[in-house]
């Protein structure tokens, strides 16, 4: 009987143990009743194929339509659409760039999503997942009861603990980010939508019957959704993207969202109760940077969705909300004012692939007699990746522009022997821009529509031909919707700048000196040419006139518009 106290405490102790078991979340782990078995998972990828072919998934099977092109320097990009919006011209088209490898038919069936395949013939089985990508473990024994709910770490081995000699189910889920909490699931199993909004949803599942000590497992993952990979390029911009600059994805002529998810059933890869979230964005901080690309200036935007319905010609399309652009100067361009660019071809997504929509930014031109010009002059800096560029700003070139701005006929450099290279046709995209004929240069006339000139109070001094815009609206996103043609002076052969606006106070004097393309024999070429001079409160304006001049000289360049609008 003395041992009665000490079985009375064995026996409530037993009982708080079960009471406290029983009443413990489903989702908490319980720890082998041995050492057991060591689960070793190592991430092998994402589950999906590269395609061959990507111009058979173009948003446009034609060729750019071009406009001002000379038939021996014309340089076609194919499958691209160039459009209008407003503020800047884009270029777009579209592909299917990889897709699901293997698409088993319960998760084709479960998440009631076209699970077609291509006939394309894969290069790649399976794509990289980055080192530090968050994902969780969960796992099942045979007695469907949950032993391990784990958040582990793409590159580092959770070295999992179970009983040996046992039969497991597993399910990986991962969101493929680094720093965001990967979702759980409640006690049913299910992962709410609300954590799965937009993101790419990764799964993976099996089965395994361990032995004692190390049991290897490979994680391939699986891609739930359909991705839009939105590729904004504004390296025609000749800046940045910055600031609050923002996407959307859209489609049908009211502008409907595209972006839905659902609950998913961690057991089945099934979404139930499918929301649409017709507001979704992707923000600047949350693009990323194209590798091999200058930093900001091409970010990638990732929209996921479930949505699998077809979409017909022209209902694609990406909004820009805001578009917030760094400039050379360092100034901000910002327009505020959403603009919407939609891709031609009809779509019918598939679940698992990955489609890229390129936005490819430009500058806009300004029409005067019916050519499409650009609005600042063209320059050369070395130390950029996209070396030949349009100038920020109208204004004419400067004695430390020597290098920059003046151009030999036809050079490759600024400052190397003329020849046969267009630069205009060098500015990205290739082929976009080209140098104006002297018919073209004619066309402006001999009289513009307005004469600027201001000779500064201590030195210096900036005098303009101004023709005004061709029916066009004016563009709010630039400095001067004219066609703005700055005296910059010419850059002699012994390398010295003659004729570059001077002035102090009420004297002032310049030449202005622009290339055409068009040659005169083998030593010159044709250049549109003027000069202007004050003193006191008289002003004199020389002629313009179109006369030969050395190739072998440097002179500033208006480039044209080699591409127009479809």
């Amino acid at each position: 009987m003395h041992n009665s106290p000490n079985l009375l405490l064995c026996f409530i102790t037993g009982i708080s143990l079960c009471l406290y078991t029983s009443c413990k979340s489903t989702v908490d782990e319980i720890l082998p009743t041995e050492n057991g078995a060591i689960l070793n998972f190592n991430v092998t990828g994402i589950d999906e194929i590269v395609v061959n072919s990507m111009a058979t998934f173009r948003a446009n099977g034609s060729q750019i339509i071009q406009s001002n092109v000379r038939p021996e320097t014309a340089t076609p990009t194919p499958m691209q659409t160039l459009q209008s919006l407003e503020n800047v011209d884009v270029f777009t088209s579209a592909a299917l760039i990889s897709e699901e490898n293997r698409v088993s038919p319960a998760a084709t069936s479960n998440n009631a999503v076209n699970g077609a395949r291509s006939s394309v013939a894969p290069r790649a089985s399976t794509a990289p997942m980055n080192s530090g990508i968050r994902y969780r473990i969960i796992i099942f024994n045979q007695d469907n009861t949950l032993v391990v709910n784990r958040v582990a770490t793409a590159g580092t081995n959770p070295e999992i603990r179970v009983d040996g000699h046992r039969n497991y189910t597993w399910y990986a889920l991962s969101v493929n980010e680094t720093n965001a909490q990967v979702p759980d699931m409640n006690a049913a199993g299910i992962v709410a939508k609300a954590g799965l909004v937009n993101k790419d949803v990764l799964y993976a599942s099996g089965n395994i019957s361990t032995v004692d000590g190390d049991n290897y497992l490979q994680i391939v993952f699986r891609r739930l959704t359909a991705r839009y990979r939105v590729k904004l390029d504004v390296r025609g911009l000749f800046g940045s993207v910055t600031g609050n600059t923002s996407l959307s994805l859209m489609k049908n002529a009211n502008n409907t969202g595209l972006i839905t998810m659902g609950d998913l059933d961690i057991r089945t890869a099934a979404f139930s109760s499918v929301e649409r979230y017709p507001n979704t964005v992707v923000l600047n901080a949350q693009m990323s940077n194209v590798p091999n690309t200058p930093a900001g200036t091409t970010k990638y935007a990732d929209f996921h969705t479930l949505d699998t319905d077809p979409i017909t010609a022209n209902n694609l399309k990406v909004r820009t909300n805001q578009l917030d652009i760094s400039r050379d100067d360092n100034s901000i361009r910002s327009d505020t004012s959403p603009k919407t660019a939609s891709y031609s071809n009809a779509y019918s997504p598939r679940i698992g692939a990955t489609y890229e929509l390129i936005l490819g930014m430009v500058e806009q031109p300004v029409r005067v007699r019916n050519i499409l010009w650009a609005r600042t002059n063209l320059t050369y800096n070395s130390n950029s990746a996209d070396p030949y560029r349009l100038k920020t700003s109208p204004g004419g070139s400067r004695s430390a522009d020597r290098d920059t701005d003046y151009w030999n006929w036809m050079s490759a450099t600024p400052t190397a022997a003329s020849g046969n290279t267009d630069p205009c046709t060098l500015i990205y995209p290739n082929g976009t821009w080209r140098m104006p004929t002297s018919q073209e240069w004619q066309s402006l006339g001999t009289t513009p529509d307005e004469r600027a000139h201001q000779a500064f109070f201590l030195w210096g001094a900036q005098f303009a031909y101004i023709w005004n815009l061709q029916n066009d609206s004016p563009n709010e996103a630039y400095d001067v919707n004219n066609l703005f043609i700055a005296f910059g002076g010419y850059r002699n052969t012994s390398g010295t700048l003659s004729a570059v606006p001077s002035g102090i106070a009420t004297i002032g004097s310049g030449g202005c000196h622009y290339w055409s393309s068009t040659p005169v024999n083998n030593n010159q070429a044709t250049a549109f040419t003027s000069s202007y001079s004050t003193a006191a409160f008289w002003f004199s304006w020389g002629n313009i006139n179109y006369a030969a001049e050395s190739k072998a000289e440097g002179r500033n360049i208006r480039c044209v518009r080699q591409v127009s609008y479809n």
